[in-house]
């Protein structure tokens, strides 16, 4: 290798170690300025109840919802034909009773009391990532 072919070499090995140095500067001050601009997401991708600083942070609302859950999984369940998952089950309550939020824990416990009960019987029992398949048995109360 000559002396020039070597300077040329070295120009572009160090051009290109400016340029790589450039970009990482940049995505350093894209990312200070995203950080400033956005509230930051909790794992669950919902952003956080942020409060600018003249107004204080609002709790989320809660709704006491003893009997409610389990009144709305049985008017919902009325109105089932022939098998259905917790899935279904979620989804109609949330299409029928858009203000209540009922967690996956409380309706699966829900659906167990209803299985003990007789309300609802398990036709294919849940096996590992797949949910149980219930079918409608005497429902009381579901006026």
């Amino acid at each position: 290798m000559s002396d020039i072919e070597y300077e040329r070499l070295k120009e572009a090995a160090e051009r290109e170690y400016r340029l790589n140095l450039e970009a990482i500067e940049r995505i350093r001050h894209m990312e200070h300025a995203l950080a400033k601009s956005t509230p930051s997401l909790p794992t669950n991708g919902k952003p956080k109840n942020h409060a600018t600083p003249h107004e204080p942070k609002k709790a989320p609302p809660q709704i006491n919802k003893g009997g409610k859950v389990i009144s709305a999984v049985r008017k919902v369940i009325v109105n089932l034909d022939g098998k259905f998952t917790r899935n279904t089950v979620q989804a109609a309550l949330e299409a029928s009773h858009p203000g209540l939020d009922i967690k996956t824990g409380s309706l699966k416990a829900v659906l167990k009391r209803m299985v003990e009960t007789g309300e609802i019987k398990v036709l294919t029992p849940a096996q590992g990532r797949t949910g149980a398949t219930y079918q409608r048995g005497k429902i009381v109360g579901a006026n």
